[in-house]
């Protein structure tokens, strides 16, 4: 798994983790020491999500939050950013497990590793596309939940922009407001 688009999480019982992933490789996490910021030798990479049924399995950008006794992973799926705008369906989709380490199913069952995921945020194909790319985190000042993330606006010829929205919280699922 390649390296890219690394995201923190600090567990309920104070351990620190990265999660990361590559576009084709699935999303993966390692420990990290607080003392040092390195990576623990100790622990191995605990695989948290893939694509293993979808052509060249997109999966990237993954965050996590602890909300309601459960960890929620969310990641970005499909294609983004293609010089032709109508092909990227890039949107991001959430899984959930009460354990930071998976596994983490849909809202359906799903697990996660076997391709599972529910969107949460698309384009909509006339003003929006490329949808993704976010990180969503707790606010300790509002207690909101929020997110960050980018889509291309379709009425400027693609150019990306940056969002940020709250979450709402329907049945423990996320929901972007």
């Amino acid at each position: 798994i390649n390296v890219l688009d690394p995201n923190i999480l600090t567990d309920a019982d104070g351990s620190v983790w990265l999660s990361y992933g590559s576009y084709w490789g699935g999303i993966a996490q390692r420990e990290i020491d607080p003392a040092n910021g390195m990576l623990k030798d100790s622990v191995a990479q605990i695989r948290l999500a893939a694509r293993p049924s979808v052509p060249a399995h997109p999966i990237e950008g993954s965050s996590q939050v602890f909300h309601g006794g459960y960890y929620y992973l969310f990641v970005s799926i499909d294609s983004c950013c293609n010089a032709d705008l109508a092909t990227n369906n890039y949107k991001m989709a959430v899984g959930r497990s009460a354990s930071p380490h998976g596994p983490f199913v849909a809202e359906d069952g799903t697990p996660m590793m076997e391709g599972g995921s529910t969107v949460m945020l698309t384009g909509d194909g006339t003003h929006w596309m490329g949808v993704g790319g976010g990180t969503v985190y707790n606010d300790p000042a509002s207690g909101q939940t929020e997110i960050v993330f980018h889509a291309q606006a379709m009425n400027q010829g693609g150019v990306a922009a940056l969002w940020f929205k709250q979450i709402a919280w329907v049945n423990d699922w996320p929901v972007v407001n």
